[in-house]
This record gives C-alpha cells, structure tokens and sequence, in this order.
C-alpha cells in the first residue's frame, strides 16, 4: 500500500465535523451574496429545490443559522436525489435513445420507455449518490460490491436483493459473477460507454481514464511521421504497440482495455450478451491486445484488481475535486484554478475522502458565496460566475415543490427527457450530442419556462382558499386595499424569488393583479400574477 492510500484510508477523527471556511483576503475581488439568497444558492445546489419560507425569514434574522441550513440540506432526503443530476454532468450515463437494445425487447410496454431508460442509465449514479450521501470513503465508488437497482432491472437483469413489492431505488447485487467494482461494474455504465469486435474495449478504457483520473487521452497531441502507413495498414494492432506515436496514449489504453473483456460482447443488440459479464472472457484481453491488465504501469489481474488502483491512485481524488468544483462553480476551470482546485482537494483528503467534506469546502469558498464583483481597471473578473441559472431538474423540482405540478407526457417528464421533452432546451445535458450544460439563457428556455409557469400557475390557483397548497390560505375576496393581500403578496415574492421585495416590485405585481382581475376574476388575477412571479428572471437565477 503506498503512502497516499496509508493517508487516505486511514480513518483521521480529530477531522470530523470541522468546517474549512476559508480566510479572508486582504483584497477580494467579490462582493458576497445577501444571506437569503445565499440559502437559496444552498438549497438549490444541495436539495434541488427552494428554501421555505420559514428557513428565509430565520436567516434573514440571523445569519449565523446559514451554516447550520447548509448542513440540514446535506442530510436531506432530497440530496441524494440532487446528487444524480449533477453527476451526471460529468459522468453522461443518463440518456435517451441510445442503447443498443430498447425496452421492447424485454416486452416492456411504452409507457415503461423512460422509467426502463433512466434505471439503466442513472444505475451508476446512483451508486455514487448513495455513497455520498451514506458520507463513505470515495474509494468505494469503484470498489463497491453492490450497485443500485429499480423493479425493472432488478426483474430484467441478473440482480437479487430487491424487495418484493417495492418500488423505485434499491441496493442490489448482481449474481453473474462480476467483480466488485463499484461503477466500473454496472451494466449502465457500460451500456452507455460501448465497445465492439474492433475497438476491443479501447474507448472504454479512454472513457475511465477520462471520468475517474481527468486524463482526456482523446485530446492528446499526436504526430505521425508517416500517416499513410497507418491509413493503409488492414491491421494496427502491432503498431499501436511498436510506434511511438501510438504509445503516447495506447501504452496506457491497451493494458487497461485488456482487464475490460469481462463486459466484451461478441455482438450488440442481443440482451442475453449485453445485460450479463462474462467471466470466461477475461482471459481474451491478454491474448487479443497482447498485454496484460494493467493501471498506467502497475501490473493487475484484471477487473478485480482495477478498482483498487483506482482507489490507490491520487489523481483519482483530484479529479473528484476538479470535477466537483466545476459543477457547483457553474462553470468550465482553467489553468488559473490550479490554485482553487488544489485548496479543495486537501480540504477532500483531510475530510477523509468524503464528498460530503468537499461539497462543505466548496460551498464555504468565496466565489461559490460570490453575487456580484468589485470592478476595478485592472480586475480580471470574466471566468467567475456570480448568477447561476437553473437546470431542468431544479426547475422541474422547484415547480413541484411549489405547486405539485409536474409535467409529464406519455410517462415521460418532459424536463429530463429530450426524446419526448425539453431537457435540451433547457440547457441541460443530454450526454450524447450536449455534454456541458448551458450556462446562459436562451430563447427556447425562455418559452419553455413560459408554458411550465402558466401550467404550474393554473394548478396552484385552483387550490386558492381551500388551505393547500402555495395559495391555499389566500382568499378570493381580498383585493389590493387589503392588508392581508399585500401580506401575502410579500410572501410569496419571498418564497418564490428569494428576496425582499421593494416597494417598486410590489407596485408592479399588484398591478398585474388589478388589471388581469379588471378583466377576469380574482382566481385568474392570482393565477396571472403567480405565473409572473415564475417567468420573473429572480426566480430563474440563483
């Protein structure tokens, strides 16, 4: 064992429940974000949805409580459902359209096509959201012995450990012999990362090296000094082992392709090949490819062995920490964040290797608490983002939370699907054509939110006065002369957009009350106004 796995696996207890809030520098370059819409940025980031009301008016009375929110939201049964969204900003495991076989072959009916498309491709996510959130060692992301399954693939594929009679995520185990690998063992992973007869595993093997240690091979610089050779060669699997242009990336790609062959289909589109890992194969890797298994030069037997290098290598906790930094920083790092990511990554190894650890170093840094910039002539303040917007899932989950109106068609949730929805036009990732999420605006975001907060507004004012829901303890008989409107009216702009409305703000939204109720009635001047307090850009950004 080396010394950064002695470190890291290791159990240091005088770390637990420290806090890394960072030092203030003599000279920021950032103004912070008022408390409440800080809690926002939290709970939007950590639960996928809005603080309550409750929470808003606590912080806002005493700021101090901001830390202990931000904690609450770490143990909240929402995280873990948070967590699959924004890993799978980085991992693209969650897509539509792209398996090999569809969820008739398994005589699955239509309506089954999305919930069978997001139990294969979320499998590997939620693996790794359970074990952040059951606050566990990274390194059983890719040593796990168990996965996570749904009452579709735990009755489709070889799993047992599924209760009987339940539904949605559960703990399972796959009885086909595979070994304990954590992702690296899941059929979802593999499934959306596919190899044939010809590339043998190869772009498997750029796909880990890129996700688990951040080492795009595919992004190389190669040379060739003869490139007609390789055009005309009718086989290159000698010279991916003999020329030095090859071996800049396939002395790395061949060895670990070689321990992958356990997952190797003989054909695509057959179930019985794709859903089980065939043991029996793994000695193919070695006489295929030539080599044996191994991890960037250290010797392994296979599968089995993989995950443990993983584990023991480091730069698979620096990544984390990159790629953790990159999504909740809303943005792409560059060379300049060297600095930042590498604050993070100590904070990651003194917590233990928890993610939790590094979410709270994260989100106690300054850019992350960052709503606006101090400009100055010579400020560099380009690549910081300091309003974020939300992505389908918070969108979806907001309105939801809000309003308990969720958009659906044909069983498919049109704000995660691109199929039959509109997660593209969102900004979201689709994982196959769009692997970074859009980080601005658009127009076909803005006419999607449009028709979700007419919809969700609808729904909302139906409940007016019955005592549930968003409008539920508001009454068609009040109007703007009296108190209890303008009351409820302050409320809401509190809930929904985060802040304190000022006196201009209320003066517009009563406005739109008076004129849409001039025209209609009260029910649909509270449904108009609600609608405008969803499309307002306050409410979008965070």
């Amino acid at each position: 064992m080396t010394r950064l796995s002695t470190f890291i696996l290791v159990a240091l207890p005088l770390t637990t429940g420290c806090r890394f809030a960072p030092e203030t520098p003599e000279s920021s370059t950032f103004e912070p974000l008022p408390e409440t819409l800080l809690l926002k940025r939290m709970s939007l980031d950590l639960t996928g949805t809005l603080p309550s009301l409750e929470a808003l008016e606590a912080v806002e009375e005493d700021p101090a409580l901001l830390e202990g929110f931000r904690d609450e939201y770490l143990e909240d049964p929402r995280f873990e459902e948070q967590l699959v969204f924004l890993l799978q900003e980085h991992w693209l495991t969650a897509i539509d359209e792209y398996f090999s076989v569809g969820h008739d072959d398994y005589g699955l009916e239509d309506t089954n096509e999305y919930a069978w498309e997001r139990a294969i491709g979320q499998e590997p996510l939620r693996l790794m959201a359970r074990i952040i959130v059951n606050d566990e060692h990274w390194s059983e992301s890719v040593t796990a012995h168990y996965s996570m399954g749904t009452e579709i693939t735990s009755k489709i594929w070889p799993m047992t450990g599924y209760p009987d009679g339940d539904e949605g995520w559960h703990q399972v185990e796959y009885t086909d012999g595979r070994p304990a690998s954590g992702v690296l063992s899941t059929n979802g992973m593999w499934w959306r990362y596919t190899s044939n007869d010809y590339n043998q595993n190869r772009s498997r093997a750029a796909a880990i090296t890129s996700l688990l240690v951040c080492e795009d091979l595919l992004a190389r610089p190669v040379s060739f000094e003869n490139v007609s050779s390789i055009l005309e060669a009718e086989d290159v699997s000698e010279m991916v082992q003999t020329d030095p242009a090859c071996l800049a990336c396939h002395a790395t790609v061949e060895p670990l392709a070689a321990a992958l062959f356990g997952f190797h289909w003989v054909t695509d589109y057959v179930i019985q090949e794709m859903e089980r890992y065939h043991p029996e194969r793994e000695v193919a890797g070695p006489r295929e490819l030539g080599v044996n298994p191994a991890w960037w030069g250290e010797p392994i037997t296979g599968l089995n062995e993989l995950g443990w290098a993983i584990a023991d290598d480091e730069r698979f906790y620096r990544c984390t920490a990159e790629y953790w930094t990159s999504i909740l920083y809303r943005r792409n790092l560059t060379l300049e964040d060297r600095g930042t990511v590498d604050d993070h990554f100590d904070a990651f190894l003194t917590g233990e290797a928890r993610v939790k650890m590094l979410i709270r170093a994260i989100t106690d840094s300054e850019e992350y608490r960052a709503g606006a910039f101090k400009v100055s002539e010579d400020d560099d303040i380009e690549i910081a983002r300091t309003v974020r917007t939300m992505s389908p899932n918070q969108l979806s989950a907001t309105i939801q939370q809000l309003t308990d109106f969720h958009w659906t068609y044909e069983g498919f949730d049109q704000l995660d699907s691109d199929q039959w929805g509109f997660r593209v036009l969102l900004g979201g990732v689709d994982g196959d054509a769009l692997t970074r999420p859009a980080l601005d605006p658009s127009l076909t975001a803005v006419v999607v939110l449009k028709r979700l907060a007419e919809a969700a507004a609808q729904k909302s004012a139906a409940h007016l006065g019955t005592g549930e829901g968003l409008l539920g303890e508001v009454s068609l008989d009040w109007s703007p002369e009296d108190a209890a409107f303008g009351t409820a009216l302050e409320a809401l702009y509190l809930q929904i957009l985060g802040e304190r409305a000022d006196s201009a703000s209320l003066a517009a939204y009563t406005e739109i009350w008076t004129t849409v109720a001039s025209l209609t009635d009260s029910q649909t001047a509270w449904e108009a106004t609600l609608g405008a307090l969803f499309r307002d850009p306050l409410f979008y950004s965070y």
